[in-house]
């Protein structure tokens, strides 16, 4: 029977191949507990077994490529992740903003 980490594995596995993925993000952080840990190694293991190359960045690296400093509030970083991408109005959502900050900070990272 397939332990919960086989099953996320397999499941990312799949969405890497059926996505055409070139490269995948994700943010450096100190993870705390079992489970935490487990699912970000599991990214890593299953994007590394299709052969996709993976980044890694603080979340301090992020801020400072975002807003300047690596020391930057969250709602900082909202407001300069709308701007930056000339959004009417900064990301709701503290995850989407996180997720677009990230991506910014590849970007800038691998001009």
């Amino acid at each position: 029977m397939l332990n919960p980490a086989d099953i996320l594995s397999v499941v990312l596995r799949g969405a890497l191949g059926r996505s055409g993925r070139k490269r995948a993000r994700r943010a450096t952080k100190y993870i705390t507990g079992n489970g935490g840990f487990l699912t970000a190694s599991t990214v890593l293991a299953a994007a590394g077994a299709r052969g996709v190359p993976c980044f890694s960045y603080t979340p301090q690296a992020v801020k400072l490529a975002v807003c300047g400093s690596g020391a930057a509030a969250k709602d900082q970083v909202q407001r300069m992740v709308g701007a930056l991408l000339g959004l009417a109005e900064p990301p709701k959502s503290d995850h989407a903003a996180d997720a677009l900050a990230l991506a910014i900070c590849h970007a800038h990272q691998h001009r």
